[in-house]
């Protein structure tokens, strides 16, 4: 059973690490005919946000019994839509309307010479750098209004806010470009209490009042502390590079440990282990076992919706 939950616990760190994303994003879109594609996490722009798109290997798949079909490349292309008009889209969708039409930011179509180039390999790369005037929580999206055609591409992101009067590039949405601050704040804050703690139980070791249950949550606080430093370099490093550059799995391994060691504490509180009695019985060993794995696969399913929402009706999936 402890191996299981190891190997769980394995499988949330990486889902966690690969869910963790910066400015900078990569998608490879291979045959797919859906009519609209979530290209990029939502990203808060300011009043000078700008968007950089790179595309490269565009692929138009033709069905067999549709070989002689002459397809409208102005049906395909990118748009940026804010959060707030996802209800619209879904019910764009189940009537069958074509997201490009009517989209207040429209980014580019496949008609596009540049991107034409592209498709009929005379360039091997089209670049596409978009101003955002009007701030808002917005994310790039990719429409194909041609029915029963899929299409390959790989397209790199790049969201970033100008700031300052050199102009630069800060990889953070606006709301979070102090959330490395208070990190290291907070970072502090626990380390000092982290340190508290530990002087406290090292001295009164000897007497009676100290149970391992006070070691148990000095380990509890310890990961705490740890995954706010991790927390607090990563967002560093985002803002700066845009993209957490593995720092992502530090964070989310400690995350893991300090979920598993907060739950443990708050069963084995809850069971009496630390005062009643100085060991666990199989009851308790059931509990254990039953409370966590149940709050990994909660993780789990907390990570994984966005990546499993990709019928029509994706936007009313992620809500859910």
């Amino acid at each position: 059973m402890d191996k299981r939950l190891i190997q769980i616990l394995c499988v949330l760190v990486w889902v966690a690490a690969a869910s963790v994303h910066g400015a900078i994003e990569y998608s490879r879109v291979f045959r797919d005919d859906r009519p609209l594609i979530e290209v990029t996490r939502p990203f808060g722009f300011g009043s000078r946000g700008h968007i950089d798109i790179s595309l490269k290997g565009i692929t138009l798949w033709r069905r067999h019994d549709q070989l002689d079909k002459e397809y409208n490349l102005a049906k395909l292309g990118f748009f940026l839509a804010s959060v707030d008009s996802q209800f619209q889209m879904t019910q764009d969708l189940m009537a069958g309307n074509c997201l490009l039409e009517d989209q207040d930011y429209p980014l580019f179509r496949f008609s596009e010479k540049n991107v034409q180039a592209v498709v009929e390999d005379k360039k091997p790369e089209v670049t596409f750098r978009v101003d955002i005037t009007d701030g808002g929580l917005s994310s790039v999206y990719f429409a194909n209004c041609e029915k029963s055609m899929p299409v390959s591409f790989d397209v790199r992101v790049e969201s970033y806010n100008l700031v300052g009067p050199e102009g630069r590039k800060d990889y953070l949405s606006i709301g979070e470009s102090e959330l490395d601050v208070m990190y290291w704040v907070m970072f502090s804050l626990f380390t000092v209490v982290t340190a508290a703690w530990a002087y406290t139980l090292v001295r009164s070791k000897r007497s009676k009042t100290v149970y391992k249950i006070h070691w148990l949550m000095l380990a509890l606080v310890t990961f705490k502390t740890l995954t706010l430093l991790t927390q607090a370099i990563m967002y560093l490093v985002i803002e700066k590079q845009g993209s957490p550059h593995g720092w992502n799995w530090v964070y989310y391994v400690t995350t893991a440990l300090r979920g598993s060691l907060f739950f443990a504490v708050i069963v084995l509180i809850g069971t009496g282990w630390s005062y009643m009695r100085p060991f666990l019985d199989d009851n308790t060993r059931k509990v254990l076992m039953v409370v966590l794995p149940l709050q990994v696969g909660v993780a789990i399913v907390h990570k994984l919706h966005w990546f499993f929402c990709v019928c029509a009706l994706w936007v009313a999936c992620r809500m859910v």
